[in-house]
């Protein structure tokens, strides 16, 4: 499992091949649950660093000396924690196990959609196939976490959220000057960088994601690269369609509700 986790970032074509010409379902679960070990322990770490930066904050003070809610610090700190690692966790878990499934599902749809003929008519075959397609599945998302595993740990080295509140504090109480302000452009500056960076590598590794699972689909299948490609993209780009309608439906709802009881005009 881990060789091929490894392997398939820089060898993909002979990994997928190596998968397919011998399917382990069971290291593919293993390859899942993986995935749900490293989503946890990148949220863990953000949330160690989240802790150590709202300390910080609560032992600042304010303009007549006293600390900021010092006397609560702690209890929010457990009560974040609590919250967070529930929410966090089992969120982690749900996604990533229900990803095999709609992964599945949406390329089988998508196939079916664009290549219809070459789909297979025998119940057997198309079981097997798409338990294929479930298989690559955990594999292939892996390429794309690589770049949140890359670059979450950095963070705490391109933000420092205690010298932003701090510079913050100073320009509210009017004594923000070219150096302050130069040090609040400098954290800016760094947060941007990072965010760039970030968006980079995770661009690109995403692309490089769907190329490993055209390849895949291509073989499972036995179809063209066309068709492996614009067959899942047709019901992901479906489904992203829907889900932003029915998002921007929900924000109008609510802005609406909003507005109506605040007493407001509604045009």
């Amino acid at each position: 499992m881990f060789k091929n986790l490894f392997m398939i970032l820089f060898r993909p074509q002979e990994t997928v091949d190596r998968l397919l010409a011998k399917p382990k379902f069971g290291q593919s679960w293993g390859a899942t649950w993986f995935l749900v070990g490293i989503n946890l322990l990148m949220v863990f770490l953000i949330g160690i660093w989240f802790s150590a930066e709202f300390m910080d904050v609560m032992e600042l003070t304010d303009s007549t000396g006293e600390p900021l809610m010092e006397a609560t610090a702690t209890t929010a700190l457990l009560l974040f924690w609590g919250i967070f690692a529930v929410i966090s966790g089992l969120t982690v878990l749900i996604s990533t196990i229900l990803s095999r499934f709609f992964f599945k599902w949406l390329v089988i749809l998508g196939i079916r959609i664009v290549a219809s003929k070459e789909y297979p008519t025998d119940p057997a075959e198309r079981r097997e196939k798409g338990r294929l397609v479930e298989l690559i599945q955990p594999y292939t998302m892996w390429i794309y976490m690589v770049s949140m595993v890359i670059t979450t740990p950095f963070l705490p080295l391109f933000f420092d959220l205690n010298s932003m509140i701090e510079i913050l504090e100073i320009n509210e109480m009017g004594g923000m000057d070219d150096r302050t302000g130069a040090d609040l452009a400098r954290l800016l500056f760094g947060f941007f960088i990072w965010g760039a960076i970030t968006q980079l590598i995770s661009l690109g590794l995403y692309i490089y994601m769907i190329i490993v699972r055209v390849i895949a689909l291509r073989k499972i299948y036995n179809i063209s690269i066309a068709k492996a490609f614009f067959g899942p993209f047709l019901t992901y780009f479906i489904v992203y369609v829907i889900g932003m309608a029915l998002y921007l439906m929900f924000v109008f709802t609510i802005t609406l509700f909003g507005a109506s009881g605040a007493g407001l005009p509604v045009v």
